[in-house]
């Protein structure tokens, strides 16, 4: 679908601004339509407007949240025929919407890649973790008819009389997308349900949110990890130094990561080891960290029903919080160059930031079970200075922030012999022992010792990385 005529000439006379902003006014995931995608492209307003909006919570049209891979592509090319002046950043976002649907077409592994990518703008720059960071949570969808049929062979053909569901997926991942329903009437419960625990009548309606495996994710896990199995053994024969770098053992241990977010039976177990973990929604006492409820005995290895936890994503709410404080848009109810303003916002930062804290080192030290899968399409917040609609406010909404901890399916629970070296190695950091921490990395690391090259280099490297850290004035505990 082409522009009108008045859009293309808003858009000659405009010149919609800088190239950059070129890449940002693709960068709204509420696009679903190529009119939509075309519109934010013609009016420089909205331009302005929505590619703000998008960067703050890093996402971008580019097909993730079109309703076909074509049309981010489509983007590009129009954008580059419409304005030639614009060319070099239509190629560069035509490229991006390449990269991204070849992730996508790769299968999960590739995806939970880029999502760990996403995160790492220490190694990589700044625009392609953004890119990347499209994937946490707007991964290409599979159809309605394919939820509606792993629905009935879990339930039964009468499970649209008790369960009612937006057609629209919420959330798509690597390995599931996540619908908002509401659920009125018990289901049949599924064969594969091993909870003795029910749902009572007068629990309903609820509104849930419904998480439906993506089909032949299963099989794609598999084959891409007997791939990468495959690759590294042969690497290793053919270039025997290749051993260093112990990809078979990396292999091994990615594996166990990646192999249970396939079966949400056992992010359903995970979620009530949290649950028991983390009280605070059934108590109101202790850290302020909610997960989903599981819907017992709703739950097969392809489809989880759970509470649905209306709250925003992390970089929403930082982003949103950053550009109040830095005057480029107004924090609701209060004056644009209000103090109070921005010191609420600075200290909703500050909160944030302490609540992630707490709840991963509790996880960490007192639980010995921690999420595995913290990207930041999986930490939301609601509460504080978060409006019920997501906007962050200049003042307190009047309820606690609470941290929602999403996706659970990826759980780590360390031996006693892995936890005794971590925390070891951490108090040696912690104490800015790092020659002491260097060593302990050398002992007590798998594999065989007599292939440690350097071992006084690298304890002395990490000692002064330790250093640095310290003289630089890392503190560790406030």
């Amino acid at each position: 679908m082409f522009p009108p005529r008045e859009a293309v000439a808003e858009l000659t006379v405009a010149k919609l601004r800088v190239a950059e902003l070129t890449v940002g006014a693709a960068s709204c995931q509420g696009c679903h339509s190529q009119a939509r995608a075309a519109a934010l492209v013609a009016c420089p307003g909205s331009i302005v407007q929505q590619a703000l909006a998008g960067r703050a919570c890093g996402a971008t049209l580019l097909g993730a949240a079109a309703p076909s891979r074509a049309a981010g592509g489509r983007s590009a090319i129009l954008l580059a025929v419409l304005a030639p002046e614009w060319r070099e950043a239509a190629i560069r976002l035509f490229f991006w919407w390449l990269m991204l649907s070849a992730l996508q077409a790769e299968g999960p592994i590739a995806v939970k890649f880029a999502q760990w990518a996403s995160t790492r703008p220490d190694l990589l720059p700044r625009s392609v973790c953004d890119h990347f960071a499209t994937l946490q949570a707007g991964v290409l969808t599979h159809s309605w008819a394919d939820t509606r049929r792993i629905l009935t062979e879990a339930f039964g053909p009468g499970w649209e009389a008790a369960l009612e569901l937006d057609p629209s997926p919420v959330g798509s991942g690597c390995m599931a997308q996540v619908y908002h329903g509401w659920l009125r009437g018990p289901l049949s419960p599924p064969l594969q349900a091993n909870s003795g625990v029910t749902l009572e009548a007068a629990e309903l309606p609820r509104e849930v949110a419904v998480k439906v495996r993506h089909p032949g994710a299963q099989a794609q896990v598999d084959l891409d990890l007997e791939v990468m199995r495959t690759l590294a053994s042969t690497l290793e024969a053919i270039w025997p130094s290749a051993r260093y770098l112990a990809m078979s053992e990396a292999i091994c241990h990615f594996e166990s990561f990646v192999r249970p977010q396939a079966d949400l039976r056992i992010e359903a177990r995970n979620l009530d080891s949290f649950h028991r973990n983390f009280p605070y929604k059934r108590t109101g006492k202790g850290l302020r960290v909610v997960f989903p409820e599981v819907i017992w005995p709703y739950v097969t290895d392809a489809l989880l029903i759970e509470s649905y936890e209306l709250s925003t994503p992390l970089q929403e709410v930082l982003g949103q919080a950053d550009r109040a404080a830095r005057g480029g848009s107004k924090a609701p109810g209060l004056a644009e160059s209000s103090a109070s303003s921005k010191g609420a916002l600075l200290e909703l930062r500050e909160q944030v930031g302490k609540l992630c804290m707490d709840a991963f080192l509790k996880m960490l030290f007192a639980d010995n079970f921690i999420h595995g899968d913290l990207h930041p399409g999986n930490i939301h917040f609601r509460g504080g200075n978060i409006s019920s609609t997501g906007a962050v406010l200049g003042s307190s909404s009047g309820k606690p922030l609470e941290l929602v901890l999403l996706d659970a399916g990826l759980a780590v629970q360390l031996s006693s012999q892995d936890r005794q070296n971590f925390l070891e190695v951490f108090h040696a950091l912690a104490v800015n022992n790092g020659l002491e921490a260097g060593r302990l990395m050398v002992e007590r690391s798998p594999g065989d010792a007599r292939l440690v090259r350097d071992r006084e280099g690298f304890v002395a490297a990490v000692g002064e990385l330790c250093s640095n850290f310290w003289g630089l004035g890392l503190a560790l505990g406030k």
